[in-house]
């Protein structure tokens, strides 16, 4: 189902059922640098630190970032929750940024990646500090990892809520045109485009699939995520609504 022309050393992919049952792996654990997939680990780690998701988060002026909600809006506060759902749902990065900060920086952040077993990703910088990327500190995942990640998400409701929220559909679902509920995060960067989540295959049970792609031409990216999703659903082509009348 999935053409092997896409199945390159430069991507990763992995489908499995709830249990854990491996459907389809390529790559999964190579390590590539993460885009906005790293704000899964993110939401993890917020809902794991036992704050409470009203606490408050100070936005101050020089926080904004550019393409931002949060800097749009010129709010000076969010909730815990609101910051959460700005990175999830609109992969904003101011938010993001506050959210780093927030949870203690990088090293603790990291140090709660690997207590979940992520012990493959890593935050290495802020969102959007070219500077840090081209010194090599980038921040780093595979696709096992962010499967991982999303079936423990998943067993939240917060989290589940949240990761609904996601809005981008061209990649994982890009061939799934029903009404599919998904669950999960996107993410691109140059030359790096990726997409992870969640969602119910076509008998109803709960599928992760995650595509991790670099040096890739995106439409070809995209492609590949598309074929991925519909192994994942177990459907042989495109997924149509049927006729309502």
């Amino acid at each position: 189902m999935i053409d092997e022309k896409y199945l390159t050393e430069h991507t990763s992919v992995l489908v499995c059922a709830a249990d854990g049952t491996v459907r389809f792996a390529h790559n999964e654990n190579r390590v590539r640098k993460s885009a906005s997939l790293i704000k899964l680990f993110i939401a993890e780690a917020a809902l794991c630190s036992g704050l409470p998701l009203s606490g408050r988060l100070e936005v101050p002026k020089k926080a904004y970032l550019g393409n931002s909600i949060l800097s749009e809006l010129k709010q000076p506060e969010v909730t815990l929750y609101e910051a959460l759902a700005a990175m999830l749902a609109c992969s904003d990065n101011t938010a993001t940024n506050l959210l780093i900060a927030y949870l203690g920086g990088f090293e603790a952040l990291n140090a709660a990646f690997r207590s979940f077993g992520a012990v493959q990703t890593a935050v290495n910088r802020k969102m959007l500090d070219f500077k840090a990327a081209e010194a090599g500190r980038d921040n780093t995942t595979t696709a096992a990892d962010c499967v991982a990640c999303l079936r423990r998400l998943c067993a939240d409701p917060k989290a589940r809520e949240l990761l609904s929220m996601q809005k981008d559909r061209e990649r994982l679902m890009r061939y799934i045109l029903c009404d599919v509920g998904f669950m999960g995060k996107s993410g691109d960067i140059e030359g790096v485009f990726h997409d992870a989540g969640a969602f119910a295959d076509k008998n109803g049970k709960t599928v992760f699939a995650a595509v991790l792609t670099e040096q890739t031409e995106r439409s070809t990216a995209k492609r590949l995520a598309g074929q991925v999703g519909l192994l994942a659903y177990g459907a042989p082509r495109a997924v149509v609504a049927g006729p309502t009348g």
